[in-house]
């Protein structure tokens, strides 16, 4: 199961993939850029409402009543007031996306620890010479460094084993969805 999931996921760069996709086409991409019209929109309000409160300003200047004044100054300053903190929320949430973004350079800096090895389709161990590759590289990277590496990025791995068939539901640290493999008990992935 370990060579399953070290092979599938870190050197195929699957892991990698997979959260590219969901930052740009997943549920990262799509709110990222619904903030970011919310902010522009509440940028756009509280210059509106600063153009209100000059305005206000001016029509105090002109004539209009102090208490008319203040009310409306009273108005504008406690709606300028809801904007920011939605904006300062917004922004937060933003800032914690971009972080989330920042996450495939920090992987990318974690895969090329590994020593390079592709592997192109369907690799099965009982043939000697695919065996004995998977052998370099698992003597190439220690046990406990790949380990280190898998817990950091896969909170939970679930096996059900029906019919002669492996069900494997890998659950991951970030922000991607939850993956269903499915392979026979040599590790032959079944599509």
């Amino acid at each position: 199961m370990d060579k399953f999931i070290w092979e599938h996921f870190f050197t195929k760069d699957i892991l990698l993939q997979e959260i590219k996709n969901n930052i740009t086409n997943g549920e990262i991409g799509k709110r990222k850029q619904q903030l970011e019209q919310e902010i522009k929109q509440l940028e756009y309000n509280l210059t509106s409402l600063k153009t209100k409160q000059d305005r206000n300003y001016e029509a105090h200047l002109n004539g209009i009543s102090w208490d008319l004044y203040n009310k409306y100054d009273k108005q504008i300053q406690q709606e300028t007031k809801q904007c920011e903190i939605k904006l300062n929320r917004l922004n937060e949430e933003h800032n914690k996306l971009e972080d989330e973004t920042k996450l495939t350079t920090e992987i990318e800096k974690d895969l090329k620890q590994i020593p390079d090895y592709q592997l192109t389709n369907l690799v099965p161990f009982k043939n000697q010479n695919n065996l004995k590759k998977n052998n370099e590289l698992n003597n190439r990277f220690a046990y406990n460094e790949k380990q280190k590496l898998i817990n950091k990025y896969i909170k939970m791995i679930e096996i059900l084993f029906k019919q002669n068939i492996y069900q494997i539901k890998v659950h991951f640290n970030l922000n991607i969805p939850s993956q269903t493999y499915y392979c026979d008990k040599q590790y032959y992935y079944i599509t």
